[in-house]
């Protein structure tokens, strides 16, 4: 009878542990979302008031989906970087340069400027210019030859 009693005594307390851990668990993560950033807003900086600290970003949307005007504050924390190098908001925050924000419920903690598109190269051409200087080459050594 004793060891009935000891036995369900251990249950009881294995239930209430684990039942324990997950609640803590549970808590943790929804502390960690409570703490996430927003997605990152990526477009092309619209406006810009530097009294307020605000700026207007039109936000890059899907295929197919209208993009938005999104107006986004920065404070003396909101970190500016351009191509990874610490910044400025004058620098980083003008008309008409794309820009990806950072941000927690419209404030900014980070802003980079993005770089413009590198230009296309074309793989054709420089297989042209090789085949060139190598018919080039080839006409040089001819030509000596059969003087």
């Amino acid at each position: 009878m004793y060891r009935f009693i000891a036995l369900v005594a251990l249950v009881l307390a294995l239930t209430l542990s684990v039942a324990t851990v997950a609640q803590a668990k549970e808590k943790e993560k929804k502390k960690e979302q409570e703490h996430k950033h927003a997605p990152a807003l990526v477009g092309t900086v619209k406006s810009v008031d530097t009294d307020a600290k605000t700026f207007v970003v039109v936000a890059v949307g899907k295929k197919g989906e209208q993009a938005n005007e999104v107006t986004v504050t920065y404070t003396d924390a909101t970190a500016f970087k351009n191509m990874k190098k610490a910044s400025t908001a004058e620098e980083v925050l003008k008309v008409d340069n794309k820009v990806r924000v950072t941000h927690t419920d419209g404030v900014a903690t980070e802003v980079c400027l993005v770089p413009a598109a590198m230009p296309h190269h074309d793989k054709d051409k420089g297989k042209d210019k090789d085949k060139g200087e190598q018919e080039g080459a080839g006409d040089n050594d001819n030509g000596g030859g059969e003087e």
